[in-house]
């Protein structure tokens, strides 16, 4: 993926790779302070509400970037 695309969304894969998720799941669950780096690929992905309803569930921390 070329980092400064026009539509780097249109590049990402669009099938869920089930073993990354539970690889993330594991890091989260042993993780002292976790914290979330949300930049502007959450709105430009349209993922606003699934970004959301993740930090409800898990409260973690997040912070943003200036996008």
């Amino acid at each position: 993926m070329e980092a400064f695309s026009e539509n780097p969304c249109s590049e990402l894969p669009k099938r869920i790779n089930k073993n990354i998720i539970k690889q993330v799941i594991k890091l989260l669950q042993v993780s002292c302070r976790p914290i979330i780096l949300a930049g502007g690929g959450v709105r430009a992905s349209k993922a606003d509400n699934e970004f959301f309803q993740f930090i409800r569930e898990t409260r973690i921390p997040v912070v943003t970037s200036l996008m």
